[in-house]
């Protein structure tokens, strides 16, 4: 995990242009719903704790996203995170350094195969070569 002691912006871009620093954001649950500004801590660490959730897209896209989309909360996310993780000048500068010299073709295709968290209490083991298959697939 990556931790920077100037914040968000040593990395990534600024979420808004115009809305840079909250002057007194408050903490999330006290009464937050009045409020333009919340602090929201890692989801499992919200107090009071939600009891799930929801998986919502913005009203006005449900429908769109439902006539090409099977699972329009997962595109919907998806999205949204590319926009958040937007890289700053400097580190896009850095990203395009580091793979000046690699030979990847398009498309490519990201996985996340998890070993350690989930193998003992939630899900079986999988071999690589399974996970290849789905790729190959894509």
């Amino acid at each position: 995990a990556y931790s920077s002691e100037h914040g968000w912006t040593d990395v990534f871009q600024p979420l808004s242009s115009t809305c840079t620093e909250a002057d007194h954001p408050v903490s999330w649950g006290s009464n937050h719903k009045a409020i333009k500004t919340v602090f929201l801590p890692r989801f499992g660490s919200l107090d009071p704790k939600l009891p799930q959730l929801p998986q919502a897209v913005p009203k006005d896209l449900a429908d769109k996203l439902m006539a090409f989309h099977g699972y329009p909360f997962v595109w919907f996310v998806g999205h949204f995170v590319k926009y958040l993780m937007r890289p700053n000048a400097k580190m896009q500068s850095y990203i395009d350094s580091k793979s000046k010299g690699l030979s990847i073709q398009k498309p490519y295709v990201g996985i996340q195969v998890r070993r350690t968290d989930k193998l003992n209490s939630e899900a079986a083991f999988h071999a690589l070569a399974e996970y290849m298959v789905h790729v190959e697939e894509w």
